[in-house]
């Protein structure tokens, strides 16, 4: 609990960072981001004899939340960012955007079935974190109905969730075994007898609770009217922390072991990468300055009182 309010002070701190500098074209964005989760670094199953490691299946990702931030503007033919190397003309950016938000993210990995004779090993992971990006984009166009947007940051995110599963099929039987919160539920069924299911208690989470890593994405935005705006990105993360905690350990009977052994899986850095489709819908808040001469009058107006 303390973890969870530690990330919301952090990020309530950056929302008012961004917002105390939006003096002008303060927005709030809607965004959804479906798309494809994988783990980086190979899972062996040292199950199965001499088998390669499993392979990857098409795993649903999804990102949701809300982000706010403010764009710089360029003055009348200026330009914010400039490349003058060869002073060829060309700039980077008409504008740049600051921003930052919160995302609920669901992602993970579904290994595909791995085949040895008459057994079958296949292997899942689901996890859920809450996330804060902090991003910068960059946005070219002079004319703001259709503009190029591209965007780079990073992210910190907060597990929330997590199963795991493991599953081991024969002719005649069959072996799941479901970890998630603080235990592992073993349940074996057979042909011909009643299921047996046996409880470990975990003494520490196996994956670990904090996550970071970086993000780039380029699309485009379209103008919908004077507010709104509309945008679509292609949108790349990588995790740099492994997700392992690999001093886990679960109770067996009297005594302790380790969730993950110590063999090449427990050697291999294991972490979140993601390849989804962003879609945003845009609010723009524009601010509009009083001029100088009644602010004035309002700053005397004040003394007086």
């Amino acid at each position: 609990m303390n973890k969870i309010k530690t990330l919301a002070a952090v990020l309530t701190l950056l929302l008012l960072t961004v917002t105390s500098f939006a003096q002008k074209n303060l927005n709030m964005q809607f965004v959804i981001q479906p798309g494809n989760s994988f783990i980086s670094g190979q899972w062996r199953n040292l199950a199965a004899y001499n088998a390669p490691p499993f392979k990857r299946g098409i795993t649903p990702a999804l990102d949701a939340g809300i982000t706010t931030g403010f764009k710089f503007k360029g003055k009348a033919g200026k330009k914010v960012v400039y490349d003058d190397m060869y002073e060829s003309g060309f700039y980077l950016a008409d504008k740049i955007g600051i921003s930052t938000g919160l995302f609920y993210s669901f992602c993970g990995e579904n290994y595909k079935k791995m085949q040895q004779q008459e057994i079958a090993w296949q292997r899942n992971l689901r996890l859920q974190y809450l996330k804060v990006p902090l991003r910068v984009e960059f946005i070219k166009g002079k004319k703001e109905e259709n503009q190029l947007i591209y965007t780079l940051g990073f992210y910190a995110a907060y597990l929330t969730w997590y199963k795991e599963t493991n599953t081991v099929t024969s002719k005649d039987e069959q072996s799941s075994a479901v970890t998630k919160g603080t235990s592992t539920v073993v349940t074996y069924t057979a042909t011909g007898i009643p299921p047996a299911s046996a409880y470990y208690n975990l003494q520490s989470k196996p994956y670990n609770p904090f996550d970071y890593g970086a993000l780039l994405g380029v699309g485009m935005q379209k103008k919908l009217n004077s507010d709104w705006q509309l945008q679509l990105m292609v949108m790349g993360q990588k995790g740099f922390a492994d997700i392992k905690n690999k001093n886990a350990q679960y109770s067996n009977g009297s005594n302790s072991e380790l969730y993950f052994p110590a063999n090449v899986n427990n050697t291999i850095s294991h972490t979140n990468s993601f390849i989804e489709v962003m879609v945003g819908m845009k609010k723009t808040f524009q601010y509009t300055p009083k001029p100088k001469e009644e602010r004035k009058r309002w700053r005397i107006f004040r003394l007086k009182l």
